[in-house]
Order: C-alpha cells, then structure tokens, then sequence
C-alpha cells in the first residue's frame, strides 16, 4: 500500500505517472469542507469505490461555524466515486436550521428562540405574554404577527431566520 501523503507527492511532481501497487494503479479522493478546505485524503484502487471516512470512524465530523441566525449540521459527502479510475475529490454537505424567535413586542426581548430544520415547522409554546400597562392603557395581547397562524404563533415552511412579535389591542 502506499499513504496518500506519498501519493500525492508522487502526483504533484509527476503529474502524467500513475503509481501502481501490486499490480493496481492507484488514485486519491480528496474530501473537502464547505469552504474548499482540504479535511481527509484517501487512496482508492482502480475499480474501488471510496468510503466516507466519517463513518468509517477515520476522521471526525468537520464542522462549519454558527451564526446567530443559522444553525449548520454534517450531514454527509454526498455522492462518493464508485468504480474509481482517475483522482477525485468531495465536499462536505450540511443541513442548515434557521433562527425564529418570538418577541415580548416590536423592538421587544426574546421569549422563545428555537432553531428550526429548512422547510419545517414550530409555533410558540409558552404563557400568553403581556405587556405592561401604563397610566393610560392596558394591554391585551392580541396575535402574532408574522406568523402563519396569528393566534398560535406557528409558522410553516421555514427557509430563513424570522422574528415573530407579539401584538397586542
């Protein structure tokens, strides 16, 4: 066998050789972050299909940076060389969930914060909220405002981070 790091020696400074190991020429697939940054190699026989090295426990998960308004997950590489016969290379795939947020009122703290998967669903699962009341008015509240069902606060198909806001008469 012959490590990758070797190989790819091999092939930078050779580029037009194919390294054969016992009789098998061999290529390397290359697996990527989201950000093109190089995370694992592998060396592949011709004819072999490549095997995601997370689930064969040679590397960890990577990982891509949070935001405040996104939440990203590992998910997989996802279509991987089968009957490899020249070099190749993957990039890491991700799932993405979004920020909803519901609001004591415009401009108003956060009440409830959940992270939501794309195109999914949540609604607000906490007390009626209030607001307080002044020497002029009281406050009822009234609805949500944003929301795909103004009295529960739920909302469907979420493809992007939302801010729901309690209104009240």
């Amino acid at each position: 066998s012959i490590s990758a790091t070797l190989l790819e020696r091999i092939q930078t400074d050779y580029p037009d050789l194919v390294v054969v190991v016992n009789g098998t020429a061999q290529y390397i697939v290359k697996f990527f972050n989201y950000d093109n940054t190089l995370i694992y190699s592998e060396v592949v026989a011709e004819g072999s299909d490549a095997v995601n090295p997370v689930t064969a426990g040679f590397i960890s998960a990577p990982t891509r940076t949070n935001t405040d308004t996104i939440h990203y997950t590992f998910t997989d590489f996802g279509t991987l060389p089968t009957n490899v016969h020249a070099n190749g290379s993957v990039v890491a795939q991700y799932s993405e969930s979004y920020r909803v947020r519901y609001l004591s009122d415009a401009g108003g703290s956060a009440i409830q914060t959940t992270y939501v998967d794309r195109y999914g669903s949540t609604q607000y699962n906490g007390s009626t909220p209030t607001k307080a009341s002044t020497a002029q008015y009281t406050y009822t509240f009234a609805n949500w405002s944003g929301a795909t069902n103004t009295s529960t606060g739920a909302i469907n198909n979420v493809t992007e981070a939302k801010d729901i806001v309690a209104t009240y008469t």
